[in-house]
């Protein structure tokens, strides 16, 4: 077994969330920065994340993943996406559709992310960046998620745990829905 010892980040600020792997790269977050870590080739490279989202708040990332080509971080500044390629940063808010600024859970399907977030939950198409929010009103059993609590089973569906119990759905499903109310 091979293992490494690195600095994570400079300011000596602790990783913060669920991190992504992929077959070349461990990817960290702290508060200051995105650290991309090849274990083959033990190369470390480090993103500083925008001044606007760097804080000493020890609870401000709350997860992040790799998902298609870029990587995915829930905040409470909201949900940052860093693409490797160009190396950079875009913000999404509740000035762009997100129904809180608070993302704590992401859990991807197909072209969307599902979000968990502290006033609803949320479909956030990457490819478009359309937005669609569901609520108490539309049969969540609450609006507000918790951190860490959501997943997506082998079959598609998807579970995200709030104050108030759990929510359980097949994004197919609400698509169905949707297209037949619309």
């Amino acid at each position: 077994i091979k293992s490494a010892v690195f600095q994570v980040d400079p300011l000596n600020r602790f990783p913060k969330g669920t991190m992504a792997m992929t077959e070349e790269f461990i990817w960290i977050c702290t508060d200051s920065f995105l650290t991309k870590y090849s274990y083959q080739q033990e190369i470390i490279e480090q993103f500083p994340i925008p001044l606007s989202l760097a804080t000493a708040n020890p609870y401000n990332i709350f997860q992040g993943l790799k998902y298609q080509e870029s990587i995915w971080i829930g905040t409470r500044q909201g949900l940052l996406q860093f693409e490797p390629d160009t190396e950079s940063f875009q913000v999404y808010t509740v000035a762009d559709g997100l129904p809180h600024d608070v993302i704590y859970t992401i859990v991807p399907h197909r072209n969307n992310l599902w979000l968990g977030t502290h006033y609803g939950l949320c479909r956030f198409n990457i490819k478009t960046k359309a937005v669609k929010n569901y609520f108490k009103k539309h049969g969540l059993t609450h609006n507000e998620f918790n951190r860490y609590a959501a997943l997506k089973t082998k079959d598609g569906k998807l579970y995200f745990g709030g104050i108030n119990g759990v929510n359980a759905f097949y994004p197919e499903q609400i698509d169905s829905l949707e297209q037949r109310d619309g």
